[in-house]
């Protein structure tokens, strides 16, 4: 139990540094051959940022299906790197709001009702992968590429598997070619959701795990109550550690 709450503890604090240090960095200038973001020194090939709205949001996995949650609607950066002859990273920084769907709860917890608005924010960082540019890239590798409308519609059941999405816009796509990116995988992300008074929800992959802490929950007493009883659990710990620490002389 001592672990557990270790490990949740450290966890939420990492998400907020991780995040933290990739909004700071929204607004820096990138000079060619700067590390950023765990890219290592690599040529920025791109640089760009964009408004999404309409998109869908998924929690935690249950019984092995990812349910939509939330609505989204957020300014995101993307930036790439290109570390070797054709082998590129890739780091995306994303800020915005959120409004709930009937449904799931984010963590899993439970059930929760629509219409509760919150904000996130957090980013994510690829592994190197393999990748050839488009000689005519699709959109302008600098620069505001304007506002991109998922028009994402979530299913009956809010499976993300049968969601129906025309409007994605895939900024890969847009600088890579069709044959590129088959080692594609993620290496750490970072996204903490807070929505005043129903409590905060953190979602990290880290050292290749996933790690979630938290929940959006239906009312702000329900919240209270995690938050109290999250606070007690704490005090357990505390108490467990002073219990087992040796007299002293």
């Amino acid at each position: 139990m001592k672990r557990s709450v270790v490990t949740i503890l450290v966890a939420a604090v990492s998400a907020l540094a991780f995040a933290s240090t990739a909004l700071a960095d929204h607004g820096r200038h990138h000079d060619h051959g700067r590390p950023n973001h765990g890219c290592g020194n690599g040529t920025l090939v791109v640089n760009v940022s964009y408004n999404v709205k309409n998109d869908l949001d998924t929690g935690v996995p249950i019984g092995n299906v990812q349910y939509d949650w939330a609505v989204d609607a957020y300014a995101r950066r993307v930036l790439v790197f290109q570390t070797g002859a054709n082998t590129f990273c890739a780091t995306t920084t994303s800020r915005g709001t959120f409004t709930t769907l009937a449904g799931h709860r984010p963590g899993g917890t439970g059930m929760i009702p629509a219409g509760i608005t919150g904000t996130f924010n957090g980013g994510y960082v690829t592994a190197p992968f393999q990748g050839t540019l488009l000689t005519t890239p699709l959109s302008p590798r600098a620069g505001d590429l304007g506002t991109k409308d998922f028009a994402c519609v979530a299913s009956a059941d809010h499976n993300d598997a049968t969601k129906a999405c025309p409007g994605t816009f895939d900024w890969f796509s847009q600088y890579f070619t069709a044959d590129s990116g088959g080692d594609w995988q993620l290496a750490r992300y970072a996204f903490i959701y807070h929505a005043r008074g129903h409590g905060t929800w953190t979602d990290i992959l880290s050292g290749g795990t996933i790690r979630t802490h938290g929940d959006i929950l239906a009312t702000a007493k329900a919240a209270k109550h995690a938050e109290d009883h999250s606070t007690s659990r704490h005090h357990d710990r505390d108490d467990d550690d002073h219990g087992d620490s040796p007299d002293h002389d």
